[in-house]
């Protein structure tokens, strides 16, 4: 099953929702397309905080992670964004990478296990 992205606008932040699966050998760019959706609706409802819930079976190898999140502003990803991931599973880690990667570039990153510390730590100032 390929992946799907449901993104919700609430008040005070985007949610989205990502599931499925990824194509092997093509994760960094289906990421990077999922996100691209995401990136549009924040700069057109001028919203910068991103609750990001990860239902995607199977790994992203570390060098998708890195490919990802090594120049996000290239994709439109804006250093005002703040996202908050919430990893389930075998993906917690190869997200930790992403987050490390995306942290030391200067962009706003942070990965959970959960959703409710996910959005406590979203919306606070």
């Amino acid at each position: 099953m390929p992946y799907k992205v449901n993104i919700e606008e609430k008040e005070d932040h985007i949610r989205v929702v990502i599931s499925g699966e990824w194509t092997k050998g093509n994760e960094a760019e289906e990421v990077i397309s999922a996100w691209s959706q995401v990136v549009e609706i924040c700069h057109m409802k001028n919203i910068n905080n991103i609750l990001a819930i990860g239902k995607v079976t199977g790994l992203l190898s570390p060098i998708a992670a890195y490919n990802i999140a090594k120049y996000p502003g290239d994709h439109g990803w804006s250093r005002k964004f703040k996202l908050a991931v919430v990893a389930l599973g075998e993906s917690w880690k190869s997200n930790l990478f992403a987050e490390t990667v995306a942290d030391n570039r200067g962009y706003t990153l942070k990965v959970f296990d959960n959703e409710q510390d996910a959005k406590t730590w979203l919306l606070e100032s």
